[in-house]
């Protein structure tokens, strides 16, 4: 069975934002825009400018794994942790246990 881009698109984000060093990083939403992988970041506050780096390098690194034209569009969103994260296209989330939709039943 082939997987939907946008369910690897997800998962992959998932793997590689859970290993990042983003102490501030606290959800991902990712989703394709056509060719456009576009990307959310949701920090606990204003993000430093090496926090912003490194959510680029994720996002970089997870359109690494996709062949062809892939254009990329990033936004840095300073949260009120308070507030939940938007859950639709969510793709990681700074929470013990929590896996994407697309993974639970694996």
């Amino acid at each position: 069975m082939k997987e939907s881009k946008e369910r690897r698109l997800n998962y992959v984000t998932y793997y590689i934002a859970g290993d990042a060093h983003c102490p501030k990083l606290i959800a991902v939403t990712a989703y394709w825009n056509d060719l456009t992988a576009v990307f959310n970041f949701y920090f606990d506050g204003t993000p430093t400018d090496d926090e912003v780096e490194d959510a680029s390098d994720i996002a970089t690194e997870v359109i690494c794994q996709f062949e062809g034209d892939v254009l990329l569009e990033e936004h840095y969103i300073a949260w009120d942790k308070s507030k939940p994260v938007p859950e639709e296209n969510i793709a990681y989330k700074k929470e013990e246990g929590w896996k994407p939709p697309s993974l639970r039943n694996r």
